[in-house]
């Protein structure tokens, strides 16, 4: 029997090698997608350019966002109850400022922002890419530039966002919107309170005093909130979740259980209701001035790390009797215990955590307080204990 040369059985192999290549670069009749090109559910609109006129997005669409989606100029994004929004690792959604947001869902028809890899909202969308669970921090955030005004996110539900420790919702410096009665969950984030390490899911740590954030849920989240200190905080946002629904203990609450107020000057009419968890400032002077009033809740508590200090100068109004200002590392508060840092038991609370309160009198000569209205100052550098 002749036996080929393993080169002429190559090249005999090679014609029909090459033609089975083609097809499969090229797709065939019966498969015309090659493996790795997106094959596209029927309900999805793929968001390729960005939006400079007034658009809206469908109830019973889900809009698929691969990158960098901006809203420019004036245009207004309109976004239907029901709709659903997708993102995958490059996906973002920036506002401009002139432009905005309306996203206002029902109970019964929430607008759902969250992973491509999210088949439970609005079903399997790239058809052809494999079955991937989402997972925390599968997509970036939407974002409103500085200067942004007049965006409104109601019934909402963001979750699986926040990667690179973004936010999944970030109002810009100076910018303003609402944002009611949405839920934030299972979203990655970073840590407000350092420049380096990030940002809080819901990221309002710039934003101007007309911002409302009212009746939110956070749960599952890094940070779930920061605020800048001339914004009011009502008692109506939620830091936990019941999610069996049995009525009992919330089941889920977020690694680090608290929000972030950012430094700066109180000269206007500030409240802070929250007193679900405390209030936490971290290594900066907050300032009340002169013609600033300041109250907070009966039960708060404020939490504070490193030279954290707060400042009010002869003139200015606080009301805050009840209020414990404490350390960040102080777990024993509020009445259930709320592990502020994230680090478990491996830290606990020394005097000198922070600095303190000081009170200016009308000379500017300083004093520093050694117990709050009817509340405490704890370990702080000059009260040194309570």
């Amino acid at each position: 029997m002749k036996v080929l040369h393993p080169l002429t059985a190559l090249s005999l192999f090679l014609p029909v090698l090459l033609i089975l290549s083609c097809d499969a670069l090229m797709g065939t009749d019966e498969d015309p997608v090659p493996p790795w090109s997106p094959q596209y559910a029927d309900n999805v609109i793929v968001v390729d350019s960005n939006i400079s006129s007034d658009t809206t997005w469908l109830e019973g669409k889900v809009y698929y966002v691969d990158d960098t989606i901006r809203i420019t100029g004036t245009g207004t994004l309109t976004i239907q109850p029901g709709a659903i929004v997708k993102f995958t690792q490059r996906g973002h959604l920036t506002a401009e400022p002139g432009s905005r947001i309306y996203a206002n869902g029902t109970i019964a028809k929430p607008i759902l922002f969250t992973s491509a890899n999210d088949a439970s909202a609005g079903g399997d969308s790239v058809l052809n890419d494999g079955n991937h669970a989402p997972l925390a921090g599968d997509w970036h955030g939407l974002a409103l530039e500085a200067g942004c005004s007049g965006s409104e996110f109601s019934r909402c539900r963001f979750t699986w966002g926040g990667r690179e420790k973004y936010g999944v919702l970030t109002i810009g410096d100076n910018g303003e919107a609402s944002v009611e009665y949405c839920v934030f969950c299972d979203n990655l984030g970073g840590n407000p309170y350092d420049s380096n390490q990030g940002l809080a899911t819901l990221d309002a740590s710039e934003a101007s005093e007309a911002t409302v954030i009212a009746g939110n849920t956070f749960y599952r989240n890094v940070w779930p909130l920061a605020v800048s200190c001339v914004m009011d905080l009502d008692g109506s946002n939620s830091f936990s979740c019941d999610e069996d629904g049995d009525g009992t203990t919330p089941d889920e609450t977020n690694a680090r259980q608290g929000i972030f107020i950012n430094y700066g000057d109180i000269a206007g009419t500030v409240a802070w209701d929250e007193t679900e968890v405390p209030l936490c400032f971290f290594g900066n002077l907050l300032r009340v001035t002169s013609t600033g009033t300041l109250t907070i809740a009966d039960g708060t508590i404020i939490k504070s790390s490193n030279s954290s200090s707060f400042q009010f100068e002869y003139g200015a109004t606080v009301n805050r009797s009840g209020v414990i200002f404490t350390s960040y590392r102080d777990d024993t508060l509020p009445v259930a215990p709320t592990d502020t840092n994230g680090d478990g038991t491996a830290s606990s609370p020394a005097d000198g955590d922070w600095e303190g309160i000081e009170v200016l009198a009308d000379d500017d000569t300083p004093s520093w307080l050694a117990r709050d209205n009817g509340g405490s100052i704890r370990y702080s550098l000059y009260t040194l204990g309570d």
